[in-house]
């Protein structure tokens, strides 16, 4: 079967300019500087069960009542809250833990060569200081199992928006990933020389956004001329 062709580079772009072939060291390794996303950056995925969760709490509220009413008259009320709220906690219980799953699994390893993002699913970007074009809006995909797939290991995209580094680099797709994902990042531009897929690492997969964000401060250390406003200072 033959492969398709990459999609050409966007001619608006700087080429990949870096030499450096050296390979990303281990998380073990004394130069690298293992950076983790704060718990809140997951938390969009477990507000939106919200609304399930309001409309589960009523239901088994009224439930409760009915069956409280009918064993103990005059306990209906009482014991409908509590049979929604044990019942609500036990249902909200999953997506939390898969989300603090998916903050503690989730990585940024930045050392001399580069930066990496890796998930617990798979998911790995590589993206050699050399090869970062700018700073700008970014849209970094990671692949995170569902809160509603309950126990089953099938993934969705997650994703950490905002401000980050840009440039050229290498994605590895967790093979448990969606079809429709896989279709949307393979037609990401691709350098024809080279092969290395344009690449965003949002700074808030490595900390709260923010001036103190760590992978913002390496970010100014490998790279100072992505930042000519800080000489002028």
């Amino acid at each position: 079967m033959s492969t398709p062709p990459h999609p050409p580079q966007d001619p608006g772009l700087p080429p990949p300019a870096s030499t450096d072939t050296r390979p990303f060291p281990p998380a073990e390794d004394p130069l690298t500087t293992v950076l983790r996303p704060p718990g809140s950056s997951f938390a969009p995925f477990v507000l939106k069960l919200l609304p399930l969760l309001g409309l589960f709490f009523v239901v088994m509220l009224l439930l409760g009542s009915i069956l409280f009413e009918t064993l103990a008259p005059g306990r209906g009320v009482t014991g409908g809250v509590a049979v929604g709220a044990v019942s609500s906690l036990a249902l909200i219980s999953i997506p939390l833990s898969k989300a603090v799953k998916a903050a503690r699994g989730t990585m940024v390893l930045v050392s001399p060569v580069g930066v990496e993002l890796r998930d617990p699913h798979g998911f790995e970007v590589r993206l050699r200081w050399g090869n970062v074009i700018g700073v700008g809006s970014v849209d970094t995909r990671l692949t995170a199992s569902s809160p509603l797939n309950g126990p089953g290991p099938r993934p969705r995209p997650a994703r950490l928006s905002g401000q980050g580094l840009r440039g050229w680099g290498e994605r590895v797709v967790s093979p448990r990933a969606p079809l429709w994902m896989r279709q949307h990042l393979a037609q990401q531009p691709r350098d024809p020389r080279t092969g290395l897929e344009l690449l965003g690492l949002a700074f808030a997969a490595a900390g709260p956004e923010g001036p103190a964000n760590p992978l913002l401060a390496q970010a100014r250390h490998h790279r100072p001329d992505l930042f000519p406003a800080d000489g002028a200072r």
